[in-house]
């Protein structure tokens, strides 16, 4: 069995460790994130995913351990055994977090950076600070990059976008700086919007008509369409808001969806035909797909 270190008293957070290759990175690093966890720090041959006190560390490591089990049996070179998982309270948590996060240059002119590091900014980058608290996006992980790249290629200026799962607010961020006009952003977790509004601000985009932000689920938008729809989101939710994201495209608008994993490409593809929408476009980084989608 995986191994839990001694229990720190009022401990609230945890931190899982993990021997990876190669190989299985991305895949263990998502699902991580399908776990729970709140960040994730990628090392050479390691990762470190922080969970909040909302987690049961047991569980976690159950389930984790099913999923190596699982990895191991399609003949990918892991140790079921090889996770950590030590107890830490929050100051030496953010301390260990902030070390992690440094400015993050990423193609396309985009530079993410924390709001605690400076940046010489240059005429042509985008810079966006970011502070993650606790949700999801720091622009180091590859479904961010992809996204942020069709957004620099699809945004134009005044279009509206839908950006679904906003997490921090990056992609949010992104868009009102490439241009565009009317922005919704949502996310059904709570504490992920209460950070993506505080990195708005700290990026000088304030709450108004133009940019609406809440914590709910995308289907409850009804009788508005719009020109760009983003979704940084799992094959299987993606799957499941197709006729949601139907409903909600313009004329000849996009659907750019990042969080598809190579091994899950041909059965995302069937199910997404299925639902009328045709790939216009494909990009990919490491193991990981976005597609630009158009309704047929």
């Amino acid at each position: 069995m995986p191994k839990i270190s001694k229990k720190l008293k009022n401990w609230q957070w945890f931190e899982v460790h993990l021997e990876v290759t190669n190989e299985s990175k991305d895949a263990i690093a998502n699902y991580l994130f399908e776990l729970g966890s709140i960040g994730c720090e990628e090392k050479k041959d390691s990762l470190i995913a922080y969970f909040d006190e909302k987690s049961n560390p047991r569980i976690v490591l159950r389930e984790l351990q099913l999923y190596i089990q699982a990895l191991i049996e399609q003949g990918i070179e892991l140790d079921a055994r090889c996770a950590t998982v030590e107890f830490t309270k929050h100051d030496d948590w953010q301390s260990a977090w902030k070390k992690a996060f440094i400015p993050l240059e990423i193609g396309d002119g985009f530079v993410i950076k924390p709001t605690w590091e400076e940046y010489q900014e240059t005429s042509s980058s985008i810079v966006i600070d970011i502070d993650p608290g606790m949700a999801f996006g720091t622009g180091h992980h590859e479904t961010t990059q992809l996204s942020l790249t069709l957004l620099r290629k699809y945004v134009t200026q005044h279009c509206s976008v839908l950006d679904v799962g906003t997490g921090t607010g990056i992609l949010t961020i992104a868009a009102r700086k490439l241009g565009a006009g009317r922005i919704v952003a949502v996310d059904n977790d709570p504490t992920a919007a209460e950070t993506a509004v505080v990195n708005l601000k700290v990026n000088g985009i304030g709450l108004h008509e133009d940019v609406f932000l809440f914590a709910g689920e995308v289907d409850s938008i009804a009788n508005i369409s719009f020109d760009v729809i983003v979704a940084n989101i799992s094959s299987r939710v993606l799957l499941r808001l197709a006729n949601t994201f139907r409903t909600l495209l313009a004329d000849d608008a996009v659907l750019l969806v990042s969080g598809i994993l190579e091994e899950e490409e041909s059965d995302f593809l069937q199910s997404i035909k299925n639902h009328a929408f045709s790939v216009d476009k494909r990009i990919a980084r490491g193991e990981w797909i976005a597609f630009v989608l158009k309704l047929q």
